[in-house]
C-alpha cells in the first residue's frame, strides 16, 4: 500500500483526533516551595544589600542618619511607619507611605521585593 502526503496527513490527523478525546491529562505537578530564609540568614542578606548599595554613605555607617541630611533608617527611625509592602513599594518606586515621593538625594532604585525585603528585615532590626 503506498500513501501519498495528503493520505499520510489525512491518517496522522485521524489519530490525533481520536487521542485527543481519550486523553487524560495528568494531575498538575505541585510547586515545590522553597524555604524561607531564616531571621538571621534575612538580616544577613539584607546587611550585605545595604552595604553593596552604600545606604551607609548618606545613612551613617549606623544607619542613624546625618542630622540636616538624611534620616535614620534604623527600627526606630523613618523605617518604624513603614509596613513591608510600603517599603517595597518605596524601594522600587520611590512612592512613600503618604503618596508622596523620597525627596532628592535619595535615588528610586527600582529594587525587586526579593531584594528590598531582606533589607527591610536587616534595617528594622537595627534599634
Amino acid at each position: 500500500m503506498r500513501f501519498t502526503t495528503t493520505a499520510a496527513l489525512t491518517a496522522v490527523f485521524g489519530v490525533a483526533v481520536t487521542l485527543a478525546g481519550t486523553h487524560i491529562s495528568p494531575a498538575a505537578p505541585k510547586a515545590v516551595k522553597k524555604p524561607a530564609a531564616s531571621g538571621a540568614a534575612l538580616i544577613a542578606q539584607g546587611k550585605g544589600i545595604a552595604e553593596s548599595n552604600g545606604c551607609n554613605s548618606c545613612h551613617s555607617a549606623t544607619y542613624a542618619g546625618k542630622k540636616g541630611f538624611s534620616p535614620s533608617i534604623r527600627s526606630t527611625g523613618v523605617t518604624k511607619k513603614y509596613s513591608l509592602a510600603a517599603w517595597e513599594r518605596v524601594m522600587n518606586t520611590g512612592v512613600t507611605e503618604d503618596g508622596g515621593h523620597v525627596e532628592k538625594p535619595m535615588p528610586v532604585y527600582h529594587m525587586a521585593a526579593k531584594v528590598s525585603a531582606p533589607l527591610y528585615a536587616f534595617m528594622k532590626s537595627l534599634k
